[in-house]
């Protein structure tokens, strides 16, 4: 027989001991769907506790004879069934054991640092006096708050009145969840319904507004939660430099990061062959969720994420700590699982902006040098944004053979970008399945697209998807990651002669029009600028040597001043920036690139 050590979590019990339980073979599991009983260690389940149920974490498994265990089989209770995916692993429960015996805390607290907040399947009483299993949706966690009264500061509690000074002692540090402290008192109901009655607190309702609201206040609320608890850091967000150039695609935004240093392409490819670490195995495993950090790995003590359901498989979305656009968002599978570009990926990201109409949402492509700098888990970003490229219009419309349809064009980019769109999202989801699958096998030599060269593939697409009103919108960036003796960081990826301003993979902000430049370059451009203005030989220092030619090219033709010196030099960065992107592109903005791009089209 297979028993499991399952620790209840009951927030207002502190439990150390697990209760022991049997578990079932498929074929005895009371579910329709044996995959539903599929009880791992670190998994929520639902159990048996006296006349009612339970949730709990699996902490144990044990395949032996009851007598082994020193229990009555008579008396063990099986496991009704697995309510979630495992949230930790054997090495996650003796971690939340040594903690528990380190700390003299309660198991079941332990266990609970392993968990997403809200994230955990629950029990609710119905109104029939019966019991259901609920799960919390975004925006829709039961989270009540008791926030000080009027009469907090006069009133006295009777001399024998535990809670009730446990509860004005902590009013007096400020508002604490009705949660927070049922787990350190216990039953507090009557006794919170007092002391509201008396004008000594009351009790807020909060986050319960997605379903009465909509989506949006719900990612209203969950930005500035993120932004209240620092874990989007205004202080160093507003240190960035940000600017935007017109140019001949549009006004490109040009930001200067400060907050991260500047990352090697090679480097990028190589981490993603990394062997993962145990915990957490990347910077986007839901595991990062409050953790302490360590030398290589950044604290998140303050990093909140939520549940989401895209596709009908489990993901979480969170902000950026450091946005570069407004209520920039990460969008990530639950599992660890790198990244790929297929006919689910274009599911999940439609099925994203169907759920939340106000937001973009895109993926980076799924190969090195043109894709990310995080390979190795699967993710998405999205926000509130309206960036150049969604802003560009289609300067060529095409129709595609058996989509009709679907309205289809070349957009005017420096980039190679198919958009395509219909009310129909079935309809793109086809429609961008037979582009990647058509792209990824492509071949033009005379455009020198190859799909792979010595067994290495080198074709894939960076698709973006929003909402036009009633309609879905796909833009399909085509990508080729062909690396050369003369250009060894890629083909289709900024080239030597502009690395003094951008050698990074050209990733998906900076696809859609979003420069992310290093924080260096600060300190070099107003070095330049002040240099251009004394007529200095910028080769001879150090923070302008590697502009001087690109300085000196364009200084002649503006008359500087020390009013625009600086602004001259930002914006022949951005210009810089826009060829960076014409770089990026698969076919280049000519007769011929036109004429190699419409010759894929045709295949189509």
């Amino acid at each position: 027989m297979k028993f499991a050590s399952v620790i209840l979590d009951i927030p207002t019990q502190a439990l150390d001991a697990p209760y022991t339980y049997a578990v079932l073979s498929e074929a005895e599991a009371p579910v329709e769907d044996a995959s539903e009983y599929s009880v791992q260690v670190g998994c929520a389940v639902l159990v048996p506790l006296g006349a009612r149920r339970a949730v709990g974490f699996v902490v144990g498994l044990k395949e032996c004879e009851p007598e082994e265990l020193g229990i009555d089989p008579a008396r063990v209770k099986p496991i009704i069934r697995a309510v979630s995916r495992p949230y930790f692993d054997e090495e996650g429960a003796a971690c939340a054991q040594w903690l528990s015996e380190r700390y003299i805390a309660p198991l079941s607290s332990c266990v609970r640092l392993f968990t997403p907040p809200g994230g955990v399947p629950r029990i609710v009483r119905t109104a029939h006096g019966g019991w259901r299993l609920e799960a919390p949706a975004v925006g829709e966690v039961d989270d009540r708050w008791v926030v000080p009264g009027p009469e907090l500061d006069a009133f006295e509690p009777r001399k024998n009145a535990v809670k009730q000074q446990a509860i004005i002692d902590a009013l007096r540090m400020g508002e604490m969840r009705v949660a927070e402290l049922s787990a350190q008192l216990g039953s507090i109901s009557s006794t919170l319904k007092s002391l509201e009655a008396k004008g000594v607190l009351r009790i807020e309702a909060r986050r319960r507004f997605c379903a009465e609201r909509g989506v949006e206040a719900a990612t209203d609320w969950y930005y500035a939660f993120s932004q209240d608890t620092n874990y989007i850091r205004r202080d160093r967000i507003a240190k960035d430099v940000q600017w935007k150039t017109a140019t001949d695609y549009g006004e490109l935004d040009i930001t200067i990061n400060l907050s991260k240093p500047e990352k090697d392409p090679r480097a990028i490819a190589a981490a993603r062959n990394l062997p993962a670490s145990n915990y957490p195995r990347c910077q986007l495993c839901a595991e990062n969720e409050g953790y302490a950090g360590r030398v290589n790995h950044p604290a998140r003590q303050n990093h909140r994420i939520v549940p989401i359901t895209i596709n009908d498989s489990p993901w979480f979305m969170q902000y950026s700590p450091y946005v570069y656009y407004n209520e920039h968002c990460i969008v990530l599978n639950s599992v660890h699982t790198p990244m790929k570009i297929d006919e689910p990926c274009f599911r999940k990201l439609l099925d994203f902006v169907r759920q939340f109409p106000h937001y973009f949402v895109g993926s980076n492509a799924d190969l090195p040098i043109v894709g990310g700098s995080i390979l190795a888990h699967d993710h998405f970003q999205g926000g509130r944004y309206t960036f150049a490229m969604e802003k560009a219009p289609v300067e060529l419309p095409v129709k595609i053979r058996g989509f009709e349809d679907v309205e289809a064009g070349i957009v005017k980019w420096p980039m190679s970008v198919l958009r395509i769109r219909s009310a129909e999202p079935e309809r793109l989801i086809r429609l961008a399945t037979r582009a990647l699958e058509l792209w990824r096998g492509w071949t033009d030599e005379e455009a020198f697209i190859f799909a792979e060269t010595e067994g290495e593939p080198h074709n894939t697409i960076t698709p973006i998807a929003r909402r036009r009103g009633s309609d879905y919108e796909l833009d399909l960036v085509l990508r080729n990651n062909i690396t050369t003796e003369e250009h060894p960081l890629g083909v289709y990826h900024p080239h030597a002669e502009l690395h003094h301003i951008k050698k990074e993979n050209i990733g998906l902000i900076e696809v859609m029009g979003l420069a992310v430049l290093p924080a260096r370059l600060k300190t070099e451009l107003a070095a330049v600028a002040e240099g251009l203005l004394r007529g200095a030989d910028l080769r001879a220092d150090e923070l302008t040597a590697a502009h001087a030619d690109w300085a000196e090219g364009f200084a002649k033709n503006y008359e500087l001043t020390p009013e625009n010196a600086l602004d001259v030099v930002r914006h022949e960065t951005g210009l810089v920036f826009a060829k960076v992107l014409e770089h990026a592109g698969v076919y280049k903005r000519t007769e011929a690139g036109r004429a190699a791009f419409l010759r894929f089209i045709e295949a189509l």
